[in-house]
């Protein structure tokens, strides 16, 4: 089908690609490196479609049609040296420059960064002409501090960050300019290339404990709790709430485990959740008697209470017995000693009125053991 593209790609002296066929090309080698593991996974798929969408701003219809005619070209084209020497020869450097940014997105898609894939990226991007700087700042670490990070404290937040970000540097720590607000959570925590992100409990000891390191715990201060502890507020709109809770997710130690311990030691059969995929949206449905109640992070509630008047509508039923709370984690290989170092820096030189708005004490350490002690309940 792409015989005569081919042909002109691997020319001795091959003219120029048209921005549609290098487009082609390009999206071909995302495919071939999606494939070198054996296993071309739908995450990748996926990565590959929102990439081509994204940079050449394709409608879904396009993008399909694209990646589908890459996926044909990639069966048709000749070995990889080949493929990729002809790529360079044809191809603009920043084109190139761009395509080996996408390739390390591939590469982390699925979660696992296999050594076919590696081996293949260390000779792709010098084949392409991509020198090891540009290659290296193209997969530059993650980081994420999504757990609690609302829009009326975001320049704190990013502040925070540029204080934890600079403390790392200063240790030889690569770190990312800014942090990760666009990605699914499962990949940033599941990242090779993770450098600092918050997860939650329960996640962390139902799937990524095995996988991941553990760094610290934030400590905000909660009423009732030791530092680095938190709880859940069961909020109604009556001391007499029915049994419909509002859920944000099964794998939420406050908004779900917490909840199913508290209603079997109060003797509450909850019915069937409204899952909602947000402890803000958990409380609105409450509010807004599509629920009857709902637990929602007491760090969160104390953040809503300040900016949602709708809050006001609710009361406290209760607040459940503290538990280890959101932990700061990073890659399976990373050593947490010198973030560790990173963060206390980073709270000796983030400003009063920045913590104040974080309600942000510090971070301490809580043993991986008291995280796995705590029970992992049905899903909702």
């Amino acid at each position: 089908m792409f015989g005569d593209f081919l042909k002109r790609l691997t020319a001795p002296d091959p003219a120029p690609l048209s921005d549609p066929d290098a487009r082609l090309a390009l999206a071909a080698l995302l495919v071939r490196l999606a494939k070198t593991d054996g296993d071309y996974a739908e995450a990748e798929i996926d990565r590959i479609d929102r990439l081509l969408t994204t940079r050449y701003g394709l409608t879904p219809f396009e993008t399909a049609k694209l990646r589908g005619d890459a996926e044909i070209l990639e069966s048709e084209a000749p070995d990889t040296v080949r493929f990729t020497r002809a790529i360079k020869d044809a191809v603009a450097y920043e084109d190139r420059e761009q395509v080996v940014e996408s390739l390390w997105e591939i590469v982390l898609a699925d979660g696992v960064r296999d050594d076919h894939e590696n081996a293949l990226m260390r000779m792709v991007a010098p084949m392409l002409g991509v020198n090891d700087r540009d290659s290296n700042l193209a997969r530059q670490r993650v980081a994420a501090l999504s757990m609690y990070d609302r829009p009326e404290i975001r320049g704190a937040t990013d502040r925070l960050w540029e204080a934890i970000r600079d403390a790392l540097r200063a240790r030889g720590l690569d770190a990312p300019d800014g942090l990760t607000r666009d990605q699914d959570p499962w990949e940033i925590w599941q990242s090779p290339d993770l450098i600092l992100a918050q997860t939650c409990g329960l996640p962390y000891r139902a799937r990524l404990a095995p996988h991941v390191t553990l760094v610290a715990t934030p400590d905000f201060g909660l009423p009732g709790c030791p530092p680095g502890y938190y709880n859940s507020v069961i909020v109604a709109r009556s001391k007499t709430p029915g049994a419909k809770p509002a859920v944000n997710e099964g794998l939420s130690q406050s908004g779900w485990a917490a909840l199913t311990i508290w209603a079997a030691e109060t003797g509450m059969a909850l019915d069937t959740p409204v899952m909602t995929g947000g402890h803000e949206a958990s409380a609105k449905a409450v509010a807004e008697g599509r629920a009857d109640l709902a637990a929602i992070d007491a760090q969160t509630w104390r953040l809503l209470t300040r900016s949602a008047p709708w809050t006001a509508d609710l009361i406290e039923i209760m607040r459940t017995p503290p538990t280890p709370a959101l932990p700061l984690i990073t890659a399976g290989d990373q050593d947490p000693v010198p973030i560790r170092a990173a963060l206390e820096d980073a709270m000796i030189a983030l400003g009063p009125e920045d913590r104040t708005t974080l309600d942000l004490k510090g971070f301490t350490i809580i043993p991986k053991a008291a995280y796995l002690a705590q029970p992992i309940p049905p899903a909702p």
